[in-house]
């Protein structure tokens, strides 16, 4: 008896987070953040992420669709750092971004689009998550290009500021991102790849701490 109880306890904890019998969400969480701590996420006070250090990501999850509130905690405590409420469709991928400075911090709800329409493009879509870093331009050119030769991807994108989906040839890339309006580095990725069917979310990122030198993090959005 003891063992179906406590079976039934884990039926029903796994059906709070994922609706059983309804339609569920699929959820990836980022932690931009440059000096937050460890972080827990939770929906409608469940946890579905936990102890997501500084500029990590936790991949798709199956969450329970609807409208539901989104809490964002020191991990391991019930201190909330930052919260927001959403809806969440029922098939439909979502990217939670934490970013900016512990005592500013925000949650950053993106709807994903991870089909892609030829097999030989890959997708991007690029976000300027660094709260020390001005507007920013971005360069995908082959490896060695001179960028006095080339024009942006993408340009003056602002903190917070979230592009378009870019569909891009599926190549390998050397991803630079510049002071808007310049040709100043800020950062450089080395060869990056992009192989075919991709879809990815490229986030700028401070140092931890804050400041520079700025990062580039990927997100597997969608890895084939």
């Amino acid at each position: 008896m003891k063992k179906l109880y406590a079976k039934l306890l884990t039926i029903a904890a796994l059906c709070g987070l994922t609706a059983c019998g309804g339609a569920v969400a699929n959820l990836q969480v980022f932690n931009a953040s440059p000096d937050a701590p460890a972080l827990d996420i939770l929906l409608d006070n469940e946890v579905v992420v936990a102890g997501l250090q500084d500029f990590a990501f936790e991949q798709y999850q199956e969450v329970g669709a609807g409208n539901t509130g989104i809490r964002v905690n020191e991990a391991g405590t019930s201190r909330t750092l930052t919260e927001l409420g959403a809806a969440l469709n029922g098939n439909q991928s979502y990217t939670l971004i934490v970013l900016n400075f512990l005592d500013d911090l925000e949650a950053l709800l993106l709807t994903d689009d991870n089909s892609i329409d030829q097999a030989s493009t890959a997708k991007l879509r690029l976000v300027n998550g660094s709260p020390s870093a001005p507007a920013l331009d971005f360069y995908f050119t082959a490896p060695g290009t001179d960028l006095n030769s080339v024009a942006p991807l993408l340009s003056d994108l602002s903190f917070k500021e979230v592009s378009d989906y870019l569909i891009v040839g599926a190549s390998t890339y050397q991803v630079r991102v510049t002071q808007s309006g310049t040709k100043t580095v800020l950062v450089d990725s080395g060869n990056f790849v992009l192989s075919p069917s991709q879809v990815r979310t490229g986030v700028v990122v401070d140092a931890a701490g804050g400041g520079g030198p700025f990062n580039i993090v990927f997100l597997p959005d969608k890895l084939q």
